[in-house]
């Protein structure tokens, strides 16, 4: 059984071998959570060692300071006492029983926190996006435009190295339109 559930406020995950309290998460040792699933889903009733060890260690010989130390574990855990349980209670010679209340968490729960993870990662990816998209566009259309005549030239036109001063306006105009058309032609392709 791996579905979470809350005894008091304190939730167990199985599946984890873990615990939370308050904004603490503790480590069970996997046996002692096998423990404490074994005596919460008997909901009260007796659990003897022998019913334990059958099914927690599998019918493998333990001495009863396995049981014993599990349980100690599980109280240490839960903040419990052997002398005035709230949730593990010993009944001597005989045997353990849960006496707390549970509450079976919604597996919809653990999906809301995935849900909740994955709304922050497209959020985040959304805004990188913005960015990204924002950022191109302004290098587009920042880039300067130069335009000679009807022809509009985005890019940079190279500069025209020689001494025009005595060249006739006809003459100096088709140079520069013969580099804007080789320009604009670039741009094109």
């Amino acid at each position: 059984m791996n579905t979470p559930f809350q005894i008091d406020k304190i939730t167990v995950y199985p599946q984890f071998n873990r615990i939370k309290i308050e904004n603490r998460q503790i480590g069970i040792e996997p046996r002692v959570m096998k423990l404490l699933v074994y005596l919460v889903k008997k909901n009260g009733e007796l659990c003897s060692r022998d019913e334990l060890v059958d099914s927690i260690w599998g019918g493998d010989y333990v001495n009863k300071n396995a049981i014993t130390r599990a349980m100690s574990d599980l109280r240490k855990a839960f903040d419990d006492s052997s002398t005035s349980p709230k949730y593990f209670e010993t009944i001597p010679k005989q045997g353990y029983r849960f006496i707390g209340l549970v509450e079976w968490l919604d597996q919809g729960e653990n999906k809301s926190e995935k849900n909740k993870s994955n709304r922050i990662y497209w959020r985040v990816a959304g805004i990188v996006l913005v960015i990204l998209t924002a950022g191109l566009a302004y290098s587009a259309l920042s880039t300067p435009k130069i335009t000679y005549g009807n022809k509009v030239v985005r890019k940079s036109v190279p500069v025209i190295v020689e001494d025009t001063t005595n060249l006739p306006d006809s003459v100096f105009h088709k140079k520069v339109e013969a580099i804007v058309d080789a320009t604009v032609e670039k741009e094109m392709r």
